[in-house]
């Protein structure tokens, strides 16, 4: 049922959707986030670094995944495996409770940066990646880039119509 409510969501109302998936479960649940429920982006998506494959669809449909790798699953060798892949990806810092190691973004770059031997460039590609995969609308970017970003990854930019995160919830009701 939460897939058929993805799949009208991104069909019937041209809207982007984004999923958490592969961070608990396998890499299955990644696959299902991208053929069934369409998504646009996938939260964590962790368990695809074990089946090339998936990792080729992903840069394929240029899939953007949300990479906290100073979480608590110390997901920080899928976040190098993303990089190494040339993903489409960000940095994120997941959830600010202590429980997730109440992290900062300052942190997260220092972590990425000393452990995986990411460049400034690198940390720099992956906040533009974020950034263009944002579903905000088009002020709310014109903003972000004049504040903080020179250039952005244009590959996939969202439509006018898809400026809104979809709540499964919502649609579904």
């Amino acid at each position: 049922h939460v897939e058929d409510c993805f799949r009208y969501a991104k069909q019937m109302l041209q809207l982007n959707t984004t999923v958490h998936a592969g961070e608990m479960a396998g890499p299955n649940d990644v696959q299902s986030a991208l053929e069934v429920m369409l998504v646009d982006r996938v939260g964590h998506g962790y368990a695809s670094v074990r089946v090339p494959s998936l990792l080729a669809m992903l840069r394929k449909h240029f899939v953007h995944l949300e990479a906290c790798p100073a979480g608590h699953h110390n997901n920080l060798n899928a976040t190098g495996a993303y990089r190494s892949h040339q993903l489409n990806f960000g940095l994120s810092t997941d959830d600010p409770a202590a429980y997730f190691t109440n992290t900062s973004m300052r942190a997260v770059e220092a972590l990425v940066q000393s452990a995986l031997r990411f460049s400034a460039a690198d940390v720099s590609r992956a906040h533009r990646n974020a950034y263009a995969a944002a579903f905000a609308p088009s002020a709310a970017r014109i903003f972000a880039k004049r504040n903080r970003y020179n250039s952005v990854v244009t590959e996939k930019t969202p439509s006018p119509a898809a400026a809104v995160v979809v709540l499964v919830v919502a649609i579904c009701l």
